[in-house]
Formats: C-alpha cells, structure tokens, sequence
C-alpha cells in the first residue's frame, strides 16, 4: 500500500474512527514515508517553535516588568499586576507596559496605565 494513500486513509479514517485505530507501529512507519506526512510534522514542529518562542517572550516581558515593579515599588502588592499581565496576549503591550514599569511616577500610575 502507498505511504500517501495509507496516511490519507488514516487522516480522513480518524475523523469518524477513534485515532488509536491507526496507530500500529508498522502502518506509523510506512505513513511516515509519505512526502505529506513529511510536510504536517514540518509544519508542526514549526508552529511548536513558533509558540514556544513566543510564550517564552512573553514570560520574560511578564517577570522583567514585576522585576522592575519590585525594586521601584516595594511596598506596593504586586500580586494582582501579575494575574493582569498574565492575561495579556499582545506581545507589543507587553512591551509597553514594562517600559512604563520603569518610568511610572508611581505605582498608582502603572496601574492606571494597566487597566486602559
């Protein structure tokens, strides 16, 4: 049987069949010669580099801005800030706001930055 037919048929036979239906090692191993086999886990390792990438961007801008937050505001409860950043998704947010962190007048004025 071709690697490309047999990586079709378990594709498509996967959207009405349980996948543990198509997951004998010997059957894997010939899909896996096919060239679009090939492509989807190319294409998948990508996207898993690609968001691995960017969640870990994203940490970084999170855990620099309370850093900052931290040794210029001490006193203040920093712990609601994190849940907040912790929701946002833009990276370019992100961004912004840990440069406000370190420029803020006050932490009052972080959090007003924050919540706009």
């Amino acid at each position: 049987m071709s690697p490309t037919l047999l990586f079709g048929l378990s594709l498509f036979g996967s959207l009405v069949h349980p996948p543990e239906l198509f997951q004998d090692p010997v059957l894997e191993a010939i899909m896996q010669e096919s060239p679009f086999y090939e492509r989807i886990v190319e294409r998948s390792f990508k996207q898993g580099i690609e968001q691995g990438i960017e969640q870990g961007a994203r940490q970084t801008r999170i855990e620099s801005t309370l850093n900052i937050l931290n040794e210029r505001f001490s006193n203040a409860d920093i712990k609601p800030i994190r849940t907040a950043l912790e929701a946002i998704t833009d990276l370019n947010r992100l961004k912004t706001l840990n440069l406000t962190a370190s420029i803020a007048a006050s932490f009052h004025a972080f959090q007003e930055e924050l919540e706009t």
